[in-house]
C-alpha cells in the first residue's frame, strides 16, 4: 500500500515538461505582445518628446569648372583627396581654345596688313602734301598778282582760270590734310586693337594655363568629379572641392513640430554608432529637400525647413553623408540622452 500511495504522489514526466513549456510560450507571447505594444506607441508618440529628421554633412562648397568645352587628359585626384590651393587636380585639351587663339591670331594678321596699307597711304600723302602745299601757295599769290594789275589788262574770262586753279590748289591740299588725319586716326584705332587682341591672347593662354585645372582652396574632393577621357560640356563641373574649415549640417527640419526651434538650441547627430551634440546656427526661410537626385524613383521626398547645424564635433564626419538629427523638446530628455551617450562612450 505505501508502494502504490509513493507512485501517486508523485507527478507524471511528461505532465511537467507540458506545463514548462506552455508557461516558456505564454511568457514569450506576452513579452511579444508588450514589446508591440511598446514599438507601436514608441513610433506614434516619439513626436510629442522630440522632432528628428534627415540632415546632411556638408561644407562651403567650390565648383571647378571651365568656360569651354574641355577633353580631360588625366585626373589627378580621387573623390576625398586632401588639396591645397594651386594643386593641379586635373589636365585637359580644349579645341575651342585653340580655335579662339587661332582667331585672334588671324584677326591681328588683318589689323597688321590693314596698319601697313595706312602706312603707305599717309606716307604718299605726306610726300605729296608739300607739293600741294606751295601749288596753293602759288595760285594764291598768282591771283594777288592779277587782281593789282589795271582792271583793263584782263576781262573776266580771262581771270577764271586762276580762280579756278586757286580753288582747286585748296581743295586738294584740304583733302590730303584731312586724308593725313584721318589715316593717323585709323593707325591709332588698329594700334589700340592690336594691343586688345594681343592682351586677350595673354589672358585665355593664362587662364588656359597649358591645361592644367587647379584647385582654388585647400580642401577635399567631393565626389562628383569628371573621369579621364571625358568630354565636359562648357559650365559643367569637372570638380568640386569642399572646405574643411568649417563642417556643418543642413537638416530638414519636419514642418510637424510642437515647439519652433530657436538659434542656439541644442540638437543631436547620429551617425552609425556616434551620437554627437550640436546647436543650431541658421534658420532659413526655405525648404531645400536633400539628396533628391540620389533617392529611388518610389521614395518620398523629405519636406521640411532647412536649418544649419554648427559645432565641433562635426568635424569628424564624413562629408556628403546623411546623418539622423534630433532636438528635443525638454531638458529632461537632453539630460536623458545625455546620460545614455555617456554610458555608451565608457
Amino acid at each position: 500500500m505505501q508502494e502504490q500511495r509513493r507512485s501517486t504522489d508523485q507527478r507524471d514526466p511528461i505532465e511537467s515538461r507540458r506545463t514548462s513549456t506552455a508557461r516558456l510560450i505564454r511568457f514569450i507571447y506576452a513579452s511579444g505582445i508588450i514589446a508591440l505594444i511598446l514599438a507601436l506607441a514608441w513610433h506614434f508618440g516619439r513626436d510629442i518628446f522630440f522632432i528628428e529628421g534627415s540632415g546632411r554633412v556638408s561644407a562651403k562648397t567650390f565648383v571647378l569648372s571651365r568656360p569651354y568645352n574641355t577633353h580631360i587628359r588625366t585626373i589627378n585626384v580621387v573623390p576625398g583627396s586632401k588639396v591645397k590651393a594651386g594643386d593641379v587636380v586635373a589636365e585637359f585639351d580644349s579645341f575651342q581654345i585653340d580655335q579662339y587663339i587661332s582667331d585672334l591670331v588671324i584677326a591681328i594678321s588683318v589689323q597688321t596688313n590693314k596698319e601697313a596699307d595706312y602706312q603707305i597711304r599717309l606716307s604718299s600723302s605726306n610726300a605729296a602734301m608739300s607739293t600741294e602745299t606751295k601749288r596753293s601757295d602759288f595760285a594764291a599769290s598768282s591771283v594777288k598778282r592779277m587782281e593789282r594789275l589795271p582792271q583793263g589788262m584782263f576781262s573776266n574770262q580771262d581771270r577764271i582760270p586762276f580762280y579756278r586753279e586757286q580753288a582747286v590748289a585748296k581743295h586738294d591740299l584740304a583733302t590730303s590734310l584731312a586724308e593725313a588725319s584721318e589715316i593717323r586716326a585709323q593707325l591709332e584705332r588698329l594700334s589700340n586693337n592690336t594691343l586688345l587682341l594681343n592682351e586677350r591672347i595673354s589672358k585665355i593662354t593664362h587662364e588656359f594655363d597649358d591645361g592644367k585645372l587647379r584647385a582654388t582652396v585647400d580642401g577635399v574632393i567631393g565626389s562628383k568629379i569628371a573621369r579621364t577621357g571625358d568630354t565636359i560640356l562648357t559650365g559643367d563641373n569637372i570638380a568640386e572641392i569642399f572646405d574643411t574649415s568649417e563642417i556643418y549640417v543642413d537638416w530638414e527640419m519636419p514642418l510637424r513640430r510642437f515647439i519652433e526651434p530657436k538659434v542656439g538650441d541644442k540638437v543631436y547627430i547620429t551617425s552609425g554608432f556616434n551620437n554627437l551634440e550640436a546647436e543650431i546656427a541658421e534658420i532659413f526661410p526655405i525648404s531645400t529637400p536633400l539628396g533628391t537626385e540620389k533617392k529611388a524613383i518610389y521614395s518620398t521626398t523629405p519636406q521640411g525647413q532647412t536649418v544649419r547645424i554648427k559645432g565641433e564635433e562635426l568635424k569628424n564626419l564624413a562629408l556628403d553623408s546623411y546623418v539622423a538629427v534630433r532636438m528635443n523638446y525638454s531638458r529632461f530628455m537632453d539630460t536623458f540622452f545625455f546620460t545614455i551617450r555617456n554610458l555608451f562612450k565608457k
